[in-house]
């Protein structure tokens, strides 16, 4: 068996190129990730949405081998076991697929380590669950080229896959593939936990093995047995709150601010960001000094509850760490200085007293209209959620 997993791996080798690229064109068409280790991993994991199906496809392509030969019935009267041309170019083309997971993570690397935030780890684990997840991949590719005597299933099961897994992720029953193969919206102070992704790990495997156990076995009925696992952990995966399987990183959330005044601070992992954000916002802080109810620093979040109240948002970099579109954080960070705290008030006179407010604050006149005097009573104004005096002075702008 040895033999023959080197030979399927010396056919394969090229097939880690693929993977290589379609991981690394996928998470470099979101750079977010730059400077951060699980927002790196979670880009990744979702990326296997769109580079599974390649690998399922490999599978076909392998168990579809001896039929576009011509060979099949010929080699099944043979003494191999009826599992060793099925099993070993599973296992070479899952481990295929995570050596080009691992170029991808290489390249990917260099944009992360000279601003690398703190982590606990976990994105590592998280990292680990990918390998049952691309066993998975491969082996229902592997079902479809052995059951299905088409010649063109290679070409439909990347189709038929990406179909089936967008199919499962909507009820609720399946929910556990849904959150392991869609964490697009984990924000990247969180991580799976370590728990979530063991339960991962064996999800995965059960469905390689009963998917694996169906395309091999004369005894067919045997997949079952892991079938009967996988409906288990699913099931218990389903029943969990979404905050056991995704956790805030303490270490990323924890805040970081700027030495010169007025303070500026944001969450740990945000840190490459801090120094255009502070050079953007706190011109505006000093505008806003003196005026009662104003802020007098800006803080943003990270989603823990210690930051109850306050603003959460990731700030889009590149790939160098720097600011996407700083324009847009301006106005961003404006808004942010005139609704000090996530927007509680309601009515069109608040939005429109709102945006006065915000337009004022990104004017570089400091004499500009509505004033100094105005802007304090917006503050007392939206403390109070005064719908009559919003209302009042929305009124003397308009």
């Amino acid at each position: 068996m040895i033999r023959a997993l080197h030979r399927e791996l010396r056919k394969g080798a090229p097939f880690a190129l693929v993977v290589a690229a379609g991981f690394t064109v996928l998470v470099f068409l979101q750079p977010w990730w730059a400077g951060n280790w699980n927002a790196l991993t979670t880009a990744l994991r979702f990326s296997v949405l769109y580079v599974g199906p390649l690998m399922a496809a490999a599978g076909a392509w392998a168990a579809n081998r001896e039929h576009r030969r011509g060979t099949a019935e010929l080699l099944a009267t043979t003494t191999r076991p009826v599992w060793q041309p099925l099993l070993v170019p599973w296992l070479a083309l899952t481990l295929i697929s995570v050596l080009g997971m691992v170029i991808a993570l290489a390249i990917a690397a260099f944009f992360v380590i000279p601003t690398a935030a703190p982590t606990s780890g976990r994105w590592l684990l998280t990292m680990l669950a990918n390998v049952p997840i691309f066993g998975a991949m491969v082996a229902f590719g592997t079902l479809l080229g052995r059951s299905v005597r088409w010649p063109l299933i290679t070409v439909a099961t990347p189709l038929l896959t990406f179909t089936l897994i967008v199919y499962v992720e909507i009820p609720s029953w399946s929910s556990a593939i849904g959150v392991a193969l869609g964490p697009n919206d984990i924000a990247n102070s969180s991580m799976f936990t370590a728990f979530s992704s063991a339960l991962q790990a064996v999800l995965f495997s059960a469905i390689a093995g009963a998917l694996l156990i169906a395309a091999a076995a004369r005894r067919r009925w045997l997949a079952l047995l892991p079938a009967g696992l996988v409906i288990a952990v699913s099931a218990h995966f389903s029943g969990l709150s979404y905050d056991k399987h995704v956790a805030i990183d303490p270490a990323g959330a924890q805040p970081v601010c700027t030495t010169s005044t007025p303070k500026v601070c944001v969450p740990k992992y945000q840190e490459p960001a801090l120094a255009e954000v502070a050079a953007l916002t706190q011109p505006m802080l000093r505008k806003l000094d003196g005026i009662p109810g104003a802020p007098t620093e800006l803080r943003t979040g990270s989603g823990s509850p210690a930051d109850a109240g306050l603003n959460t948002y990731q700030h889009p970099i590149t790939l160098t760490g720097r600011l996407a579109d700083p324009e847009a954080e301006r106005e961003l960070m404006a808004s942010y200085l005139v609704l000090p705290r996530q927007m509680t008030c309601r009515g069109q006179d608040f939005f429109d007293a709102y945006r006065i407010a915000a337009g004022w604050l990104l004017d570089d006149r400091p004499a500009a209209p509505p004033g100094r005097e105005w802007m304090s009573a917006y503050y007392a104004a939206y403390r109070n959620c005064d719908p009559e005096a919003i209302g009042a002075l929305a009124t003397t702008i308009r």
